[in-house]
C-alpha cells in the first residue's frame, strides 16, 4: 500500500515546490488582462461520464483541451468521470493524472486485502489448520454478505494522496475549476449531485459501482456510481453557469447475446442498461452550440486498467476530430493568460495536527487500535505516515475500511482515524474443501464448514470451531485470547475428535488400511514478537484407538494414550499460504511425553518445516525442508511421520511411507499466469528428494526417494485446483488431482 502512495508522493505532490513559478505565472496573467480588450466570452462546462477503465480516455481530450487554449469554468462528473475531473479540477494536470493512472498498480489496489505476510499470526495459523475457501457473516439466524466485492480501502488513501493540497477546500466552487459530483443514493434511488466535503470522499462514492463496490456514506447518505442516474450529467453543468456543454461520453456498450453467460454478466448488463437509459435521456438536452465526443473505445472494458496507454490516445484523436467546433471556443495567447489569471487561487492550509481521534464502530478497544497508531497531535500531517498507520490497523482484519478525514481549523487540523467495522461481522462462516486423489483409488474428499466469533472481547479474542464432513471427519474447536492491549502476551486452548485411514504399503501396494479415531485437548501460553514471529509453550493430551479397516484380522488393534509438554516458534512472512510469490516459513516444534500427563511412553519428538520463496522475474522458486524425529520406537501412533502424495514426494501414494524419522527436501518452481480475465492460474513443478525412516541411521542415499512433478493449477472459490502427475525414482507413477496448499 504504501507503495501506491509512494506513486503519487513522488511525482504529483512536488508540484507544490513550483509555486513561485505559479505566482510569476499568476502575475504575468493580471497584466496582461489589464491589457485585454473586455468582452464576454461564452462559460464552457466539461461534462465527463463514467465508464470504469474507458475513463483514462477523457485524460487524452484534456490534452487537446490545453493544447488549443479552450478554457473550461465548470465541470461535472460521474463515476471515473468524477475521478478524472476531480484530479483536474484540485489542479492537476493531464500529464501527471496520466502518470498516475499507468503507475498505479491496480490489481493490487483493487484487492482489498493486506499482505499476508501483515496479518497477526493467529489468522495464519487457523488458515494453515483450515483451508477456508470462502467467508460469510453470520446474524440472527441469517447469512449476511458482503455490501461489495470491494471495500476500496486502497483507493480512498490514494485519492486523498493526489488531492492533498486542497483537502482544506470544503467548497468544491473554489477548487481550480469548480467542480460537481454525481453519486446515487442507493436507498432511495435518487440523484445526489456533491458539491462539498471531502473532495476524495465525493469521488469514491461517485465510482462505487453497485455489488463492486461498498457503498460510501456521506452526511448520512448510503452513496453509490452516478451512472446509475445520471451518467453524463449535462445538466448539473448547465446549473453551474455552462452556456456551451462539452461532453464526452465513454459509456460501456450493451453485452451481446453471446457475452452473456452467467449471473455476473447478467449483473453487468442490468447496469449496463440503467446506464444507457439514462445517458440517452442526458444526451438528448444538448443543443447546436454543444460538442459531444465519443471516443471509439473497441473492446476496452470498465476494468481494463492496465489498458489506459490504449484508452488515452484514443480520447486524444476523437477530440481532434471536433477541432473546427473546439477551435471556435479557443482563447488567444493573452485571454488564455486571463483566464489562467482569473482561476481560484488555492492557499496553503496549516497541516499541523491539533487533535487526533479515533472513531471505532467495532467492538475492539479504543486502546487496540491507538496502539497500532504512531501518527500524534502536534505533528505536522505526514500522508506517508498516516498512510501507513491505516494499513496497520486494517491488517488486524477486523475493519471493512480503515480510513482518515480532516476538519481544518484555526489550530490546524482535527485528524479522525475512522475504523469501520465489517458490516457482515463480527460472526462469520467459513466453508471449503480438501481433495486428494489418485488414479490407484486413494481418494479423499472433505467438506469443510466453520464458525467463528470475532470481537469476543474487546481484547480480540476469537473462537473458532469447524466440522469435516467426508472421508476424514472432525470436529475443532480453539479460543484464541490476547491478555494485553498491546501485541505480546496470549492464551489459547483446543479440543478436536478426528477419524482418518492411514495405509499400511509394502513395494508400493495397499496391504492394510486403519482407522484412526483419535481426540486430542491442548492449552498454551505464548507471546507474539511481530505479525510475523510467535512463540508458543503447551501442554496437550491425547486418545485415540486404531482398528483395522482393510486387512488381516489378525493385525494389531491398539489403544492408546499420549500427553506432555510442547514448545513451538512460528516465523511466517509468505505473502500468500497456496501459491506465495515471497516470503520465509520457519516451523520449529518439539513436544515430549511424560507418563505422569498419561503418556503410554516416553518419548521426545521434534518437527520442523523450513520455506524461502522467492521471485526472479514472473518466474517463482522455492526451497522447502520438511524434517522430523521421534526418540523413541516406543512411541504412540501420535508420534510416527508419514510422508507420499500431497504435499510430500507426489510419485508416491497417500501415506505410502511411515516412520519414525522424516527428511524431505523440495525444490519449487511455477509461474502465475491468466487464462481469463478473472481467474488465476499456475504452472510448475516440483523436485523432492527423502522419505519417512525407521531409525536414524536409515536416513541415506540407498533409503531415500527422488521425486518429481509437474502441474498446473487454477484459482477457485474453495481454493486452488492442482492437477499433476509425479514420478518417482522407483519406478511408481501418480497422477493426482487436488485442493489445498502447495507445500
Amino acid at each position: 500500500m504504501t507503495t501506491q502512495i509512494q506513486v503519487v508522493m513522488d511525482y504529483v505532490l512536488p508540484r507544490r515546490c513550483f509555486k513561485l513559478l505559479q505566482l510569476v505565472v499568476l502575475i504575468f496573467g493580471s497584466v496582461l488582462s489589464l491589457l485585454a480588450v473586455s468582452g464576454e466570452r461564452p462559460k464552457i462546462g466539461l461534462v465527463l461520464s463514467g465508464g470504469g477503465a474507458r475513463g483514462a480516455a477523457h485524460i487524452g481530450v484534456l490534452k487537446v483541451l490545453e493544447a488549443h487554449r479552450i478554457p473550461v469554468d465548470y465541470i461535472a462528473g460521474a463515476s471515473m468521470g468524477s475521478i478524472v475531473g476531480g484530479l483536474y479540477a484540485s489542479g492537476l494536470t493531464p500529464a501527471e493524472i496520466e502518470h498516475a493512472i499507468k503507475t498505479i498498480d491496480w490489481n493490487e489496489v483493487l484487492r482489498d486485502d493486506p499482505d499476508r505476510a501483515d496479518e497477526p499470526m493467529i489468522r495464519k495459523e487457523l488458515t494453515e489448520q483450515f483451508s477456508v475457501g470462502g467467508k460469510t457473516g453470520f446474524r440472527d439466524g441469517k447469512v449476511v454478505l458482503p455490501e461489495g466485492l470491494i471495500a476500496g480501502q486502497k483507493i480512498l488513501p490514494i485519492l486523498q494522496a493526489m488531492t492533498l493540497p486542497v483537502a482544506h477546500v470544503n467548497d468544491f466552487s473554489r477548487l481550480r475549476t469548480p467542480f460537481q459530483a454525481v453519486a446515487t443514493n442507493i436507498v432511495t434511488g435518487d440523484m445526489q449531485v456533491l458539491k462539498s466535503g471531502d473532495l476524495a470522499r465525493a469521488m469514491r462514492a461517485s465510482m462505487a459501482v453497485p455489488s463492486i463496490f461498498t457503498p460510501t456514506e456521506i452526511d448520512g447518505n448510503l452513496l453509490v456510481d452516478g451512472g446509475l442516474s445520471n451518467n453524463i450529467p449535462i445538466d448539473i453543468a448547465r446549473a453551474m453557469g455552462a452556456d456551451v456543454v462539452i461532453a464526452i461520453d465513454i459509456s460501456t456498450p450493451y453485452l451481446s447475446r453471446d457475452e452473456i453467460s452467467n449471473l455476473l454478466d447478467i449483473t453487468n448488463q442490468m447496469t449496463r442498461i440503467l446506464t444507457g437509459v439514462n445517458s440517452q435521456e442526458s444526451l438528448g438536452m444538448l443543443s447546436g452550440k454543444d460538442i459531444l465526443i465519443r471516443p471509439s473505445l473497441g473492446d476496452i472494458s470498465s476494468a481494463d486498467f492496465h489498458r489506459a496507454d490504449e484508452a488515452i490516445p484514443i480520447g486524444q484523436s476523437e477530440a481532434e476530430k471536433h477541432l473546427d467546433d473546439l477551435k471556435a471556443l479557443s482563447l488567444d495567447e493573452q485571454a488564455w493568460w486571463k483566464y489562467v489569471a482569473a482561476k481560484n487561487d488555492i492557499l496553503p492550509s496549516n497541516l499541523q495536527i491539533a487533535r487526533a481521534t479515533i472513531t471505532n464502530s467495532s467492538e475492539l478497544d479504543d486502546r487496540t487500535i491507538e496502539n497500532l497508531i504512531n501518527t500524534q497531535a502536534g505533528e505536522t500531517f505526514n500522508i506517508e505516515k498516516v498512510s501507513e498507520d491505516l494499513y496497520n490497523v486494517h491488517s488486524l482484519g477486523n475493519f471493512s475500511t480503515v480510513s482518515y478525514r480532516m476538519d481544518h481549523t484555526a489550530d490546524g487540523v482535527d485528524l479522525y482515524f475512522d475504523a469501520a467495522a465489517k458490516s457482515w461481522g463480527p460472526n462469520y462462516l467459513y466453508f471449503g474443501i480438501d481433495m486428494e486423489g489418485d488414479l490407484k483409488g486413494d481418494n479423499l474428499v472433505n467438506l469443510q464448514l466453520g464458525y467463528s466469533r470475532e470481537e469476543l472481547n474487546p481484547r480480540g479474542g476469537i473462537w473458532t470451531s469447524y466440522a469435516v464432513i467426508g472421508a476424514e471427519p472432525e470436529i475443532t474447536t480453539h479460543i484464541y485470547q490476547p491478555l494485553s492491549h498491546k501485541r505480546g502476551p496470549f492464551v489459547a486452548t483446543s479440543l478436536s475428535m478426528s477419524r482418518r485411514n492411514q495405509g499400511l504399503y509394502e513395494a508400493g501396494h495397499k496391504f492394510a488400511e486403519y482407522r484412526l479415531k483419535q481426540s486430542e485437548a491442548s492449552a498454551s501460553i505464548g507471546w507474539e514478537f511481530s505479525r510475523r514471529s510467535v512463540i508458543q509453550l503447551g501442554v496437550d493430551r491425547i486418545h485415540g484407538r486404531a482398528d483395522v479397516l482393510i486387512g488381516d484380522s489378525a493385525l494389531p488393534e491398539p489403544d492408546y494414550d499420549d500427553g506432555g509438554v510442547y514448545v513451538q516458534y512460528r516465523y511466517d512472512s509468505l505473502n500468500h499460504r497456496d501459491f506465495p510469490s515471497k516470503g520465509t516459513l520457519f516451523n520449529l516444534w518439539g513436544r515430549k511425553s511424560f507418563d505422569s500427563f498419561g503418556a503410554d511412553s516416553e518419548y521426545e519428538q521434534y518437527r520442523m518445516k523450513a520455506a524461502k520463496i522467492f521471485p526472479i522475474g514472473d518466474h517463482r522458486f522455492g526451497l522447502v525442508f520438511h524434517g522430523g524425529s521421534t526418540s523413541s520406537a516406543d512411541s504412540t501412533i501420535a508420534g510416527i511421520f508419514q510422508a507420499g502424495g500431497g504435499p510430500l514426494l507426489m510419485g508416491l501414494r497417500q501415506g505410502q511411507l511411515l516412520g519414525q524419522h522424516l527428511a524431505v527436501a523440495q525444490m519449487i518452481y511455477f509461474k502465475e499466469y491468466q487464462p481469463m480475465p478473472v481467474l488465476s492460474g499456475y504452472i510448475g513443478g516440483m523436485l523432492e528428494y527423502g522419505g519417512a525412516y525407521d531409525e536414524r541411521d536409515d536416513i541415506n542415499v540407498d533409503n531415500s526417494i527422488g521425486s518429481g512433478s509437474v502441474f498446473f493449477a487454477v484459482t477457485t472459490p474453495v481454493g486452488p485446483l492442482q492437477l499433476g502427475v509425479g514420478a518417482a525414482d522407483n519406478g511408481q507413477l501418480n497422477y493426482y488431482a487436488r485442493i489445498g496448499h502447495l507445500f
